[in-house]
């Protein structure tokens, strides 16, 4: 008998989650030790030969700190862009290596919750809370005259502590944040997804802006919709 829809599309879901995750981990291994250098990066700046694809929340952020715009930033800031118009946060439960992470400690949370009654509800905050992380973030940046989430972001950093242990077998103090927004999973279930991640916020707020066809409804939309990782 055929597995239900959903299941199947978490199926697929999972095998997505594990292909980008491997794939920030094989592909430093094969530049630093077979030279090929067809792609490069991770999520927050990748290229796959001359094609580049920038994380639209990095981009703004560079463009907001240097007052200047480069053609190649903008450019490679479309595609994740129009993806995000017209699928929502589809990198977020698809490709983010956080994600990935989530869904393994999930899995052991699962085992030892179903032992001991716990349930993962400690925090629950307003969906409005994530328009808020990505406004401060962006006021942040301004002030401070650095891209706060090219240093900071989960995703990123997920990529860069790897490529570090491949290169040079070390791990930066910066691991801990990555650490921090796991054990966030332990207290409410997707917590810094939900509430507090501003590139999640940010490709939301493209997702139903893709969707808009009345501009009386982005008034709704700030009052009324959140996407949050499941």
């Amino acid at each position: 008998m055929n597995k239900p829809f959903y299941k199947r599309i978490t199926f697929y879901r999972y095998i997505s989650l594990t292909f980008f995750f491997f794939l920030i981990v094989i592909n430093p291994t094969l530049i630093y030790k077979y030279g090929i250098t067809f792609i490069q990066g991770w999520y927050q700046s990748f290229a796959i030969g001359n094609f580049f694809i920038v994380s639209p929340l990095e981009g703004i952020e560079s463009i907001l700190t240097s007052k200047s715009i480069y053609l190649t930033a903008i450019i490679g800031m479309l595609f994740p862009i129009i993806l995000a118009s017209l699928l929502g946060r589809v990198f977020c439960s698809w490709v983010c290596p956080i994600s990935f992470l989530s869904e393994l400690t999930d899995k052991v949370i699962g085992v030892f919750s179903n032992k001991l009654k716990y349930q993962r509800n400690f925090i629950s905050l307003p969906k409005y809370i994530l328009w808020f992380a990505l406004i401060i973030e962006l006021i942040l940046t301004l002030v401070i005259g650095y891209p706060l989430f090219v240093w900071w972001s989960p995703p990123a950093l997920v990529g860069r502590e790897i490529m570090f242990y491949i290169f040079y077998k070390i791990i930066t103090i910066e691991i801990i944040i990555v650490f921090i927004v796991l054990f966030l999973n332990l207290l409410t279930k997707r917590f810094f997804c939900r509430y507090l991640c501003p590139l999640g916020a940010l490709l939301a707020l493209f997702g139903k802006l893709g969707n808009f066809y009345n501009p009386n409804n982005v008034a709704v939309f700030f009052l009324k919709n959140s996407h949050s990782t499941s």
